[in-house]
């Protein structure tokens, strides 16, 4: 009888610490399971979010770029002289016929059958009188874009009067204009000069715009500084220049 009862207690014995120690190792490996699992699970998320984004490589695709991401941003803007650098000011996606793109412009892009404008402009920073713009404009199609282009061919060979008209005085328009290669495309530029300039009477504006097409998009890109002739740049070198090829690279 007391053998039966000292194999009784030690089956007894037996039995609780086997099932103690299962409970404990699965209780570790759940532990174990449950940590790895959620830092495998939280840079997943993350680069999840981060494709929905478009941020992974940390750059717009011009393809999927939106207009608004089509504009200039102001380090893309070549600074005028050395250590010169360009302020952003507003953004607006409403044209307005009393702040056009361009001071030879007498017709809205509106008019022309544009879908979408977008304009950002800047301030000259620690240069007076200095400004600048990014336009992008969206037609329909090819073809109205490129008798939008044609149009400001007539803009510009009319701006003398547009300028007369608009009581500046001492315009110089540059009648031929000069072409910029630019990725796969081909930019062309202006000069125009007026003035006066507030507070230097006898100081003239140097405005200089450029622009470009590829498909449906249209992009033009103005530089205008004060006191400063537009040939004192060497060839090729004029801020526009590179303004206009960082514009059209933009473009998809």
């Amino acid at each position: 009888m007391c053998r039966v009862r000292v194999l009784a207690v030690l089956l007894t014995t037996l039995v609780v610490t086997v099932l103690t120690g299962c409970g404990q190792q699965d209780g570790d490996r759940s532990g174990q399971a449950v940590s790895p699992a959620s830092d495998d699970a939280s840079p997943s998320a993350e680069q999840s979010a981060a494709e929905v984004r478009g941020t992974t490589s940390g750059a717009t695709d011009p393809a999927a770029a939106t207009p608004e991401e089509m504009l200039l941003q102001s380090a893309e803007l070549p600074g005028l002289e050395p250590g010169h650098r360009w302020r952003s000011l507003d953004t607006t996606s409403r044209e307005s016929a009393k702040r056009p793109a361009w001071v030879c412009q007498t017709s809205t892009f509106t008019k022309l059958g544009a879908q979408q404008f977008w304009k950002r402009a800047f301030a000259g920073g620690d240069i007076k009188h200095a400004r600048a713009s990014s336009t992008v404009i969206v037609f329909a199609d090819e073809a109205q874009a490129t008798e939008a282009l044609r149009v400001m061919g007539t803009w510009h060979r009319q701006c003398a009067l547009t300028l007369a008209k608009a009581k500046l005085r001492g315009a110089k328009v540059t009648t031929k204009p000069a072409t910029v290669e630019a990725g796969d495309t081909t930019a062309t530029w202006r000069m125009v000069e007026y003035g006066p300039v507030v507070g230097f009477p006898k100081a003239r504006y140097f405005d200089a715009t450029g622009y470009t097409r590829k498909g449906s998009r249209i992009t033009v890109t103005t530089v205008i500084d004060a006191g400063r002739a537009g040939t004192s740049y060497p060839p090729g070198e004029e801020p526009i220049v590179g303004a206009m090829r960082n514009a059209a690279a933009k473009l998809p």
